[in-house]
């Protein structure tokens, strides 16, 4: 990608004579992770440090068939199914750990022809069924730990309103751990560190739902932000743990979790709802944001400034971010979005740092005397915000980036 289209104005941070330069922290390239012969849709949930990505895609787009897939180094690999290939035709793949183990969830065949949802764990080789817990029908697993272990929800013997009641489940060496519930009847677990510690939601004795996490067999309400719902959807290695609460207009608002306090991590302007869905070490965290008029966009939350990934991605991009569900070690970030009118599957990898234009790592004097040299030849390299015409508004946009260094 041409250096001259990776320039966004997040903030204005640098005041050089009269012109205030803007700040631009992170710049993104998109990689359309592709889809299936057949089909067009596709979806990202999960990626590694090594940049594997679990997604999941459409390879019959008139019937909605789909099936959960492993993208890896540009190859986009069906995992297939549980379910014999002429009766269910679908998957869906939710996490991926460092091994390149992928979880998620796949019909199997039940009673009178009906299909019964099934968590999977793909060990790389083959797709195996975790079982549900005893005398339960349906599981679907959401997140897998770097030692194997496994969380997400089952159903469970008994019935309510003709409904067979869901708990939270930590499947260990494939085998499930009922994880109770805050008092209610339902719960389901999102995700799990490697200190084990698992977060979720549960169903109260008194019917809300609430954010929790569990902890060597103690479950504990995280609360909310003072409405009367809230759900957890991931915990980074420190115990950061990111989802949505409501506030006390009942606006779902994402929040950040950590040392007991909850914390509203805020919206895009002009928004009044927002959700996080996932947290790296370094305490960066993805999710959404509803924009009036203009419907979910992909959200960074970095240093407590929610960022809209539209504006960190090429000028004029043909994509709409909508959700970014998960960021890893390295700041890669995956969801989905549209494109051309098509839900597809994205991976946002930060780009190369475009002001250095000598390539020795840093921005310098010597890259600030090449580009003032470039702007003043009229050099087409110089058309920095890329519109075409090397003006005063292309110097700004250079200094703006030069000043804010390289990542």
């Amino acid at each position: 990608m041409d250096h001259r289209f990776l320039h966004t104005s997040a903030a204005f941070c640098v005041t050089l004579g009269l012109w205030a330069l803007p700040c631009v922290g992170q710049d993104y390239t998109v990689t359309d992770l592709g889809a299936f012969p057949g089909g067009e849709t596709a979806w990202a949930f999960g990626i590694n440090d090594a940049g594997q990505i679990a997604a999941s895609a459409m390879y019959n787009e008139a019937s909605q068939f789909h099936h959960a897939a492993l993208w890896d180094d540009g190859v986009l690999t069906d995992l297939g199914q549980l379910g014999e290939e002429d009766f269910t035709f679908r998957s869906f793949a939710t996490a991926i750990n460092a091994q390149g183990h992928v979880v998620g969830g796949s019909p199997v065949p039940g009673g009178f022809g009906a299909p019964l949802d099934r968590a999977f764990l793909h060990d790389g080789t083959e797709m195996i069924l975790l079982p549900p817990l005893s005398g339960g029908r349906r599981s679907f697993a959401f997140d897998i730990n770097d030692n194997g272990y496994v969380v997400g929800n089952s159903g469970t013997n008994e019935i309510h309103n003709n409904k067979w009641i869901i708990h939270a489940v930590l499947w260990t060496n494939r085998s499930p751990q009922d994880l109770g519930t805050l008092g209610g009847r339902y719960s389901w677990a999102y995700a799990i560190n490697n200190s084990h510690t698992v977060v979720g939601a549960s169903l109260l004795d008194n019917g809300p739902v609430h954010a929790f996490f569990w902890s060597d067999g103690t479950m504990t309400d995280m609360g909310t932000l003072g409405g009367a719902s809230s759900r957890a959807w991931d915990i980074n290695e420190t115990g950061q743990i990111v989802g949505w609460a409501q506030d006390t207009d009942a606006a779902r608002r994402a929040f950040l979790f950590e040392q007991d306090t909850m914390t509203d991590l805020g919206t895009l302007p002009g928004a009044k709802m927002s959700e996080a869905y996932g947290v790296n070490n370094a305490g960066q965290i993805v999710g959404m944001s509803w924009v009036p008029g203009q419907g979910p966009h992909a959200v960074l939350w970095d240093g407590g400034i929610a960022l809209d990934l539209n504006d960190l991605v090429e000028n004029n991009s043909p994509w709409t971010l909508q959700v970014a569900r998960q960021i890893n070690n390295s700041g890669q970030i995956v969801g989905y979005g549209r494109l051309e009118g098509v839900t597809r599957a994205f991976l946002l990898t930060l780009a190369t740092c475009a002001a250095d234009i000598d390539g020795d790592g840093d921005t310098d004097m010597d890259d600030f005397l090449t580009y003032l040299s470039m702007w003043t030849a009229g050099d087409p390299l110089a058309d920095w915000n890329a519109d075409g015409t090397i003006n005063t508004q292309d110097f700004i946009a250079y200094l703006g980036d030069w000043a804010a260094g390289c990542p």
